[in-house]
Parts: C-alpha cells; structure tokens; sequence
C-alpha cells in the first residue's frame, strides 16, 4: 500500500514592483512534474516529489505591479510515496526569501498519520501540526469557525479544535 500526501493552499505576496516577478518566482519555486513527464523533466524537477509526480503551484497576478495586493501563489499535489512535510516547509520557505508575503496558509495532509499546516505570522513562516481533530462520520459536511481552534498548551505552537462543552 502507498504512503499518500496530500497538499493544497494559497500565498499572497503584497508589494512586488519587478516587472520580471513572474519569472523570478518561477525560478524561486522551481521545476515540477507530472506522471507522464519526459525524464529530462523528472532529472530537473527540484521541488517536493513523490513517485508520480510532485507538488505543483500556479502564480496568479490580482493586482498592478505596484499593488498592495500583487498576487497569489496556488500550491497543491497528492504526491504517493512521500511523507516528508519538512521538505516541502522547506521549499516554501526557501521559495518565498525577499517576497512580501501577508499571508500563507498551506495544508499538508500525509494518509493515516497527521496534518500539518504552514502559515505566516508577521512575515515568518511556521508549521503547525494539527491533532485531536474529530472526524466526519461521512453522512455530513462540517464547518469549522476559526474560532474554535486555540493553541495547545502541550506543544506551544500547534492548534488543535476547542473540546466542545456539554
């Protein structure tokens, strides 16, 4: 059986004048690939990669050059063979060096053991692990309010959902 991660989330970069952003950011986050690559492609690839494939982001202008808002960067993947969330916090982190990032939010799910997020507080990146989350019997949908999430006092940085009160 496969080990499976799955990855989907949004940066928004704020203030970016270059008029070359676009291609600079593609350097910055780098070469991916599909299944059906070429090998040559696969030889280049140096972003987080499973098996079949790696994760892939699409960078998307919303605003002028000079805008407060820029634009985002899509990130997403279902990367099997792979369990490895330090290297893909790694690679958004390193990607992002001298942009003006005002918000991050990246979930990384590995099947079968934890999920992860990695947001931005203040320009700084982090991963938090997310645990003690109560599972969908699958007969509905459910919404949770950001205002349900708190800081769990046993590691400090991760969330984890409020415990419901009777």
């Amino acid at each position: 059986m496969s080990q499976w991660t799955h990855i989907a989330g949004c940066i928004r970069i704020d203030s970016v004048v270059d008029p070359t952003v676009k291609l600079t950011l593609k350097n910055q986050f780098g070469n991916t690939v599909e299944f059906d690559s070429p090998e040559e492609d696969w030889n280049k690839c140096n972003v987080p990669c499973g098996s079949e494939g790696s994760v892939q982001y699409r960078i998307e202008q919303t605003g002028d050059d000079n805008s407060l808002a820029w634009g985002l960067i899509y990130i997403w993947g279902d990367l099997r063979d792979y369990d490895n969330v330090q290297e893909i916090y790694d690679w958004i982190n390193r990607a992002c060096q001298g942009l003006m990032i005002r918000s991050c939010s990246v979930k990384v799910d590995i099947e079968g053991k934890n999920s992860f997020i990695i947001y931005e507080n203040n320009e700084t990146l982090f991963c938090s692990e997310l645990h003690d989350l109560k599972k969908c019997d699958g007969k509905c949908a459910v919404i949770y309010d950001i205002t349900d999430w708190e800081y769990c006092p046993t590691c400090g940085g991760m969330l984890k959902l409020k415990e419901e009160k009777p």
